[in-house]
Order: structure tokens, then sequence, then C-alpha cells
């Protein structure tokens, strides 16, 4: 793991992102995960899978090696990429709506925003390197991450 974090940290210096959207974005974790459950649920996750889930709130049934019935022991907050009046959000396509935000959490929005961009301007200075080393033209992937979702 901490070569991982260590290859993406250098990579995340590299390209000149702001080292400051993960942190900002972790604290801001913290923050909502230290708010009462009851003001977590009231932006619990819905039909397209945006917003929070609570702890036990799923099972993955995706093992081919083993039956899973027990609920997932974590929590977590979804969002999707802001598409505001896309013709996928006013038809109701899944997993393309707004996002949800907890009320009486100053920051939260801003920060898990902030992050989601500079992931988003990370994985666009990344995706050419794949496409180097496939062989295959810079632009390659420019098609399907023009809209990321």
């Amino acid at each position: 793991m901490m070569n991982t974090f260590g290859t993406m940290h250098s990579a995340w210096r590299t390209m000149r992102l702001p080292f400051a959207g993960p942190s900002c974005c972790f604290s801001s974790g913290r923050a909502f995960s230290g708010l009462p459950l009851e003001k977590r649920l009231e932006v619990k996750l819905d039909k397209h899978n945006v917003g929070y889930l609570p702890m036990r709130g799923d099972t993955l049934r995706t093992s081919s090696i083993a039956t899973v019935s027990r609920p997932s022991v974590k929590e977590a907050f979804f969002v999707a990429r802001p598409v505001g009046s896309h013709p996928d959000v006013l038809a109701v396509r899944r997993s393309r709506s707004a996002n949800r935000w907890p009320i009486d959490l100053l920051g939260f929005r801003d920060a898990v925003v902030v992050y989601c961009e500079t992931i988003e301007q990370l994985v666009r200075k990344l995706v050419p390197l794949y496409a180097r080393t496939l062989s295959v033209p810079l632009e390659y992937f420019d098609k399907p991450f023009w809209e990321p979702q």
C-alpha cells in the first residue's frame, strides 16, 4: 500500500496538481462521519447510487469463491460527476443524477467537488500514458473520457 501511495503521490506532484485535494476531502469525510446517523441518513443512497451508504447497508455478492451473506462492514458517501441539466439527468437515466449533500456541513460539498475535479485532471493526464503503453495514438481514449461519470 505504501509503495502505491508513494507512486501516486509522486505522480500527483509531477503533474502539478494541488496535493491539498485529498487531505481536504479526507478531513471533510471525517466531519461527515462525525455527524449523527440521523443526519447522514438524510442523504441516504438513492437508486442512482448517489449519497450515503450506512454501515451494513449492502451485501456484495460478487465472489465466485464463497457465498457472501453478511452485510459489508463499511460506510461510504458516493457522488457523481456534476451534470446539472444534462439530458441524461432529465431522462432519469440510471447513474446520472444530481448529487445530494448534507445540509449542516459547511465546506463538505466544496471539498468533495474540488477533490473530484482534481482527480479528473489527474486521469486526463494519465490516460495518454496508457495509450502510449498500448502503442495506440495518444488521443485513443479522448472520446471515452470526454465526459467522465
